[in-house]
């Protein structure tokens, strides 16, 4: 889940400030609003920490209460924006799609102002 990992702040600090400026607040939401506590990496890790039990029968059960119309939405959210925190916040209207897709794009963002946009070369 993008929301999981972070910017060292002493290297990307832009980067690391946007991240906890879009990803806290929708990973605070996921542990309020389905009690999945999705704890974010080290900074700089290439890695996601491994994810708790708990958090996974939350996530679980999340997903069980969805119809199949509001899974094929939470597939396509989760898929395009490779966080499954920002698909269910932007399915529960938590976030809206402009909020969603600067959600998940927060490191492309950073680097397109800091080095310009170089097409075909992002993701």
């Amino acid at each position: 889940d993008t929301c999981r990992f972070v910017a060292d702040a002493a290297r990307e600090p832009e980067v690391r400030r946007r991240q906890d400026k879009y990803h806290e607040p929708i990973l605070a939401w996921l542990r309020e609003k389905h009690g999945a506590e999705l704890i974010r990496g080290a900074p700089g890790a290439l890695r996601a920490p491994p994810t708790p039990p708990e958090a996974l029968d939350a996530l679980t059960t999340a997903c069980a209460a969805l119809s199949n119309y509001h899974l094929a939405a939470l597939q396509a959210a989760t898929f395009e924006s490779k966080s499954i925190a920002i698909g269910l916040a932007l399915l529960d209207c938590e976030i809206d799609a402009e909020g969603a897709e600067a959600a998940a794009r927060v490191e492309e963002t950073a680097n397109i102002e800091r080095w310009g946009l170089v097409e075909g070369a992002h993701d």
